[in-house]
């Protein structure tokens, strides 16, 4: 598969970054609160690692709704290709309700 543009294909070194890159952001996601805490004579906040996790999601589904409303946004109308009967657009009033 080649990626339109300057992007070339992908290499097995990309796809290994990647792996490596949201390996490390869900060990800090989960151990993030449990490191920064210690040494500081608080108690241990039960399921910081869960809570983090949780909200780590949430903000990831709103950064997807969000880039959905703003890429058809910025695409604007553009030039409409040929009608095709067999393709459908996807439900453009989905991202607004968060769906």
């Amino acid at each position: 598969m080649t990626l339109p543009g300057p992007f070339g294909t992908p290499s097995r070194l990309t796809a290994a970054v990647v792996i490596v890159a949201a390996a490390a952001v869900l060990a800090v996601v989960l151990l993030g609160a449990g490191i920064a805490q210690t040494g500081t004579g608080e108690l241990r906040i039960p399921a910081a690692g869960t809570t983090a996790l949780l909200r780590f999601l949430v903000l990831v589904g709103l950064a997807v709704q969000v880039g959905e409303l703003a890429g058809a946004r910025i695409a604007g109308a553009g030039p409409d290709p040929a009608p095709s009967p067999s393709r459908r657009p996807c439900s453009p009033r989905a991202p607004p309700r968060g769906s």
